[in-house]
């Protein structure tokens, strides 16, 4: 017997788990039957441009330290007294990649 484990995949491969389920309980393998799709295969939807094949991947440490800078470069845009504030944020927190390293 196999260990349930989720698999965080494209919705696109939805069919597949089907046709993967179905194929394990006609080969006789009834632990099989007690699963259902949503126990195992998260769904989510294509990221633009992203192909792991092709090795076109973004990290999530990635998004969030570029999403941080933009919102801090608004924010000193914005209002300079807000400059003094974040450079006094930046003193003390580090990057958020750091924050993110185990």
């Amino acid at each position: 017997m196999f260990s349930l484990y989720p698999v965080k995949v494209d919705s696109g491969q939805h069919d597949h788990f089907t046709q993967l389920l179905r194929a394990l309980v006609h080969l006789g393998h009834d632990w099989a039957s007690e699963w259902t799709l949503d126990q195992f295969h998260i769904k989510f939807g294509r990221i633009e441009g992203m192909s792991t094949r092709q090795g076109n991947v973004v990290f999530l440490r990635d998004i969030l330290d570029e999403a941080r800078q933009r919102t801090l470069d608004k924010m000193k845009a914005t209002n300079s007294k807000l400059q003094r504030f974040i450079n006094n944020h930046r003193r003390r927190s580090g990057s958020l990649s750091k924050a993110l390293d185990p």
